[in-house]
C-alpha cells in the first residue's frame, strides 16, 4: 500500500458511510456535493479497490441490480410503471456517472419517497377501522415471490 492508499482508504470509508445519508443531501437538492460525493467513491473504486472496476455497462447493470435490491427488496414500495421509469438506466449508470449527471439516483429517490407517502395514507385509512380477526388472510413477506 503506498502512502496515497494509506491516506485515502479511510476516508474513501468515510464517504462510502455518509452515502448512507444521502437522501438528505438529496433533499436539499445541493448538485455539487452529490457529484463530488458520487465522484469520490468512483475514484476509490478504480483507483483504491482490491479489484479496480471499470465503469462500462456490466458494471452499470451490476449497480443497478444490487440499488434496486437494497432500494425496495421486499417489493412494498415501488410499482411496476416505476421499475419502467428506472429501468432504462440499466446500462447507464456508468455514463451518468461519467457525465456527473444524478438522474437516476435524484428519480429512484423521488419515486421512492413519493410511495411511502402514499403507503402513510393506506395504512391510515385502513388503522382508522376494527380489525375482523374472523376474515382467514395471509400476506407474502419474500419479496422474491412478490411483483412490484
Amino acid at each position: 500500500m503506498n502512502f496515497r492508499q494509506i491516506v485515502l482508504l479511510p476516508i474513501l470509508g468515510l464517504i462510502i458511510l455518509a452515502s448512507a445519508t444521502l437522501p438528505n443531501y438529496l433533499q436539499e437538492k445541493n448538485d455539487e456535493k452529490e457529484r463530488l460525493l458520487v465522484k469520490l467513491v468512483v475514484d476509490g473504486l478504480q483507483e483504491l479497490h482490491y479489484e479496480p472496476q471499470a465503469l462500462n455497462d456490466d458494471f452499470s447493470a451490476r449497480v443497478y441490480d444490487l440499488y434496486m435490491k437494497r432500494l425496495d427488496n421486499g417489493k412494498r414500495f415501488l410499482t411496476q410503471s416505476d421499475i419502467k421509469k428506472l429501468a432504462k438506466y440499466q446500462n447507464e449508470l456508468d455514463n451518468e456517472v461519467k457525465e456527473g449527471k444524478l438522474d437516476y439516483l435524484n428519480l429512484s429517490i423521488d419515486l421512492f419517497e413519493k410511495r411511502k407517502g402514499q403507503i402513510k395514507n393506506y395504512y391510515q385509512s385502513i388503522l382508522s377501522k376494527p380489525f375482523d380477526f374472523t376474515t382467514k388472510e395471509s400476506v407474502e413477506t419474500k419479496g422474491e415471490k412478490l411483483e412490484f
